[in-house]
């Protein structure tokens, strides 16, 4: 079931942190990305930076109220494997969702392996808010699959945004 939990409000200069740790992380993983073409991306998407954001913006999300967490390093020399924020025991992936996307995703692959209970979306706004929703782990089995488009790609679970703001 969507659980709506909020938003919180970010700045430019949160969306520049983003990106520059987001080319870190590209830089960091180019080796993995020509050895294995399904971690690969198109340069444009940044997908690299939309995690970083969606990251950093659930960490403020927390931060404003006073929550406390741990959370996984933002940079590492390989991709990090575990939950990127731990709240009381209970461990949250974070997800991030362009302005303009129209699902949340989670990759199939990734699914199966991670030990995570819930995951936790940012659905970004052109007016520079993020809105907050989570999922329990065990849902996501039931959303959609979605095959690869193309065959260096893996597939994905996904679930139509149902309230864009």
């Amino acid at each position: 079931m969507l659980a709506y939990k909020g938003f919180v409000d970010y700045s430019q200069a949160l969306v520049k942190a983003a990106d520059a740790i987001g080319l870190a992380r590209d830089i960091l993983n180019k080796k993995l990305n020509e050895q294995e073409k399904k971690y690969s991306r198109e340069k444009e998407l940044n997908v690299n930076g939309w995690g970083v954001l969606g990251e950093l913006v659930a960490m403020k999300f927390l931060d404003e109220r006073s929550i406390e967490y741990e959370h996984a390093p933002l940079i590492a020399p390989t991709p990090v494997k575990r939950a990127d924020i731990v709240m009381d025991g209970i461990k949250y992936d974070v997800k991030a969702v362009p302005p303009g996307g129209r699902q949340f995703m989670v990759n199939e692959e990734a699914h199966e392996q991670k030990d995570v209970d819930y995951y936790w979306f940012v659905q970004f706004s052109r007016s520079m808010r993020g809105y907050v929703y989570a999922f329990k782990h065990c849902e996501i089995s039931d959303w959609g699959l979605a095959e690869p488009v193309q065959a260096n790609r893996t597939a994905h679970y996904y679930k139509d945004i149902e309230h864009i703001r």
